[in-house]
């Protein structure tokens, strides 16, 4: 069916802040545009989650296809968004959301709702954005029609185009990475061209368990050991090859401030519970400098100086999502209104540029004002200073692996594609690291990596001119047994295909995807072993959770690994 009913639509915004103010906070618009009727949306300034038009009543059949066609004016890869939620009655019992890249002309997409949870009565197609910006979105087109294509995994990945180098590199104590024409590479300390093709493996209880461990992550091609892997048993292992002339594995380790000792997060004013995993540490914490040099030289011991060592993450994940309302946070709140103070000496200043009618500063620190909107004088100052605390979480990191591992290369916080619009603003702020850091996890909808994740990669390295590693990445696949409790479904589930062989052939398709592309330096799998508890149940590992291979997508990567000819 056409979706044209103008009376068929309804706008939606959330947000949970007394003061928001729907149409204030996203323009929606039906217009003409190209001799088409369209739905218009954008600029989107507050809010949460999304902002779209929805279809009203939910349609049926459960599982169609939605077509249309779309331009974007503005926007960044991961904004414009075509999402479905599944319906009983009012309830909304699922929603997923499929990203669109930019494209300045009228461009075809075709999206798949696919897998209704049980009890759904019918789906509700919408359009709209996943990220605040200050673009605009036009739809035009719009269909829902019955029946899904099955995605098609081509059992052979498509040809490897990265261009090789045609000259020697220089030996040097440490690995590196450097450009050869517009491609990027790791440099081994023996001058070899190095791409660093990973996974996340677990310790090992002795040496002949650890042998055991290596033979396997080596017979899948891979070269090197992930960010979570353990550095102070590898590295011991490492040593005993390196001191009998045999292949190491390139190593690499992830800080992780989520549980910094004795060190504040910031937090929202508007979040109902405390800080989560994610949220950011507060570096104007007296405790923030000492506990992250402990967890620095507590790998230091065993890596620094090692040749076979890659390289730091500098953290896991940090959220750069909306850091300009939490700057009232902690000891970060205190040099905040230090700031105010300074820049506006009397409060009543601050209440003219702000449009507010505090007595004093002490007022302002108590009320702890934040901006709703991305826009005005609230809103650039808290900006201005969240920068300010991005600038000293990185500074301060960076300089204590520096002083720990000097000649170490330093990799950037390993940002996660959520909020990537926010990320974007303080990108520029990891400019002392050596190479930026992405968890990227495909969405698999079809065969290797979407022109939105490749966008979003390009961008990326537009703003910094660095080379990427992939931090994280994987495919699940239904048929592990891992996704058949509807009820309690892993973050993981939208993304599985549907069966192992589609697994291994994506996996291979996705490898040779990064590696085509010449700034991105390596691609680590996440994780060596399945999710199977009363907690997690997800099919992410290269073995079971019983500890038996998955076979084939070992076999595929290492085929696709042999065709890259990997330095080991």
């Amino acid at each position: 069916m056409t979706l044209t009913d103008s009376g068929a639509w309804k706008q939606v915004v959330f947000s949970d802040d007394p003061a928001f103010v729907e149409s204030k906070a996203c323009e929606f618009s039906m217009t003409m545009s190209g001799g088409r009727p369209c739905l218009l949306i954008g600029p989107w300034r507050a809010g949460d989650w999304s902002a779209r038009w929805q279809w009203k009543a939910p349609l049926v059949p459960l599982e169609g296809t939605i077509r249309g066609r779309y331009r974007t004016e503005g926007v960044l890869p991961f904004t414009c968004e075509v999402s479905y939620a599944y319906m009983r009655g009012s309830d909304r019992l699922r929603r997923e959301g499929v990203s669109l890249e930019p494209a300045e002309s009228w461009t075809a997409f075709e999206v798949a709702a696919r897998r209704p949870p049980p009890g759904a009565e019918g789906v509700a197609p919408a359009f709209g954005l996943a990220a605040h910006t200050a673009g605009r979105v036009w739809f035009a087109d719009l269909v829902f029609s019955a029946g899904v294509a099955a995605v098609r995994f081509p059992a052979h990945p498509p040809l490897l185009a990265r261009k090789l180098p045609r000259r020697d590199f220089a030996r040097a104590p440490r690995f590196r990475v450097e450009r050869d024409g517009d491609t990027w590479w790791f440099v081994t300390p023996g001058g070899r061209l190095f791409y660093s093709a990973g996974t996340d493996v677990p310790g090992f209880k002795d040496e002949a368990e650890g042998e055991k461990l290596a033979a396997t992550v080596r017979g899948a091609g891979f070269n090197s050991l992930g960010g979570w892997s353990n550095v102070w048993r590898w590295g011991k292992l490492n040593d005993r090859h390196m001191a009998a002339g045999e292949p190491t594995f390139a190593a690499f380790h992830a800080v992780e401030t989520s549980g910094l000792a004795g060190c504040g997060r910031l937090a929202d004013p508007g979040e109902k519970g405390p800080p989560g995993d994610h949220s950011f540490p507060d570096p104007f914490d007296p405790a923030f400098g000492s506990a992250y040099r402990t967890l620095v030289a507590d790998a230091a011991g065993e890596a620094a100086g090692k040749p076979w060592f890659a390289g730091w993450f500098i953290d896991n994940e940090r959220d750069h999502e909306r850091l300009d309302r939490r700057v009232w946070s902690g000891h970060a709140g205190e040099a905040f209104r230090r700031r105010l103070e300074d820049r506006y000496r009397a409060v009543a200043g601050l209440n003219t540029a702000w449009g507010t009618s505090f007595a004093s500063f002490d007022a302002v620190a108590r009320a702890k004002p934040v901006a709703l909107a991305r826009e005005g004088t609230l809103y650039g100052d808290c900006l201005a200073f969240s920068r300010e605390i991005v600038r000293r979480y990185v500074d301060s990191a960076v300089a204590a692996i520096r002083e720990a591992d000097p000649g170490g290369l330093v990799l950037t916080n390993r940002f996660m594609m959520g909020g990537i619009a926010d990320t974007l603003l303080y990108l520029d702020l990891y400019a002392a690291c050596d190479v930026v850091a992405v968890n990227l996890y495909p969405a698999n909808r079809s065969p290797g990596l979407s022109g939105d994740e490749l966008a979003i990669l390009g961008e990326i390295h537009r703003r910094t001119g660095k080379p990427i590693l992939i931090g994280e990445w994987s495919v699940p696949a239904l048929d592990s047994g891992l996704y058949d409790n509807p009820a309690k479904l892993d973050w993981s589930w939208p993304e599985a295909v549907e069966t192992q062989a589609d697994r291994a052939g994506q996996a291979a398709l996705v490898t040779a995807g990064f590696y085509n592309v010449p700034y991105v330096i390596g691609a680590h799998w996440f994780t060596w072993r399945d999710f199977d508890s009363p907690k997690r149940r997800a099919n992410r590992g290269l073995i079971r959770a019983s500890g038996e291979p998955w076979r084939a997508l070992l076999d595929s990567f290492a085929a696709i690994h042999a065709r890259m000819g990997l330095t080991r």
